[in-house]
């Protein structure tokens, strides 16, 4: 059943038809809504990254902005956000604008240099075991994959079994799950995370995540990104990333 919010589904479709909602699979829209919405980015962290704990056992702090630079041609080398859970856990999240395969090698290096920094500020060598480091790939371009993503861990081929499983990438194609979503009639709670970021108007967030949230959450989601999409800024950066992808294309 629908949950009841100030945003009723009637005025949501009068308002796509002349407001073009800035997609969540813009990276700087993902980081802002949900870098202001904490609570909604635990449990969707939770449930992506299958994590054993409950969201009342867990607490999530925004770690700083300023990523690992070693020279000046890593400038542009940061994730759209990395937060810690319950001290011990480390999730670096990065909505991808380019295909996996042309940056898995850079974020692969992320995750060292982020395990290296863990130490230097102050974690016992000898206790890291216990701190997991995630990198979560959020990638909105394949359109035509056969499966939801990959678990990249260092795996030893002498023994055929994981060197170490606290270093870990996860990537997820949001395609695919939308297609589960809407060819398969899969309603499990992953599945309806990952195809409301691939919402294409204000309706269709409304009915996918309505699904899964109080409507307080629903509300304050639907607000932000409405306000986002009115924003200036968001809206002037969004339309040049249109036209970079045009002129890519081309």
């Amino acid at each position: 059943m629908i949950k009841q919010t100030k945003y009723t589904r009637d005025e949501l479709v009068k308002l796509d038809k002349h407001l073009e909602m800035i997609p969540l699979t813009f990276d700087k829209q993902f980081k802002k809504i949900f870098e202001n919405n904490l609570d909604l980015l635990k449990k969707f962290l939770i449930i992506t990254l299958k994590l054993p704990v409950t969201e009342e056992e867990c607490n999530i702090v925004i770690d700083s902005k300023e990523q690992i630079k070693y020279n000046h041609k890593e400038y542009q080398m940061t994730f759209d956000i990395s937060v810690t859970l319950n001290e011990k856990t480390n999730v670096m999240v990065e909505m991808n604008s380019k295909y996996f395969k042309n940056i898995k090698e850079r974020n692969s290096l992320y995750l060292d240099r982020k395990r290296i920094s863990l130490v230097e500020q102050g974690e016992n060598p000898e206790d890291y075991a216990d701190t997991y480091v995630y990198q979560l790939n959020l990638n909105p371009k394949e359109k035509n994959v056969t499966s939801g993503g990959h678990i990249i861990v260092p795996y030893d081929l002498t023994t055929n079994t994981v060197f170490t499983d606290n270093k870990i990438m996860v990537l997820k194609y949001l395609e695919y799950y939308r297609k589960l979503y809407y060819t398969y009639s899969n309603r499990e709670e992953e599945v309806i995370w990952l195809t409301g970021l691939t919402s294409k108007t204000f309706t269709e967030v409304y009915d996918i995540y309505s699904q899964i949230l109080t409507p307080e959450e629903l509300e304050k989601l639907i607000e932000d990104v409405i306000n986002m999409s009115k924003d200036f800024v968001s809206v002037h950066e969004w339309e040049k990333e249109k036209m970079d992808a045009l002129v890519e294309y081309t």
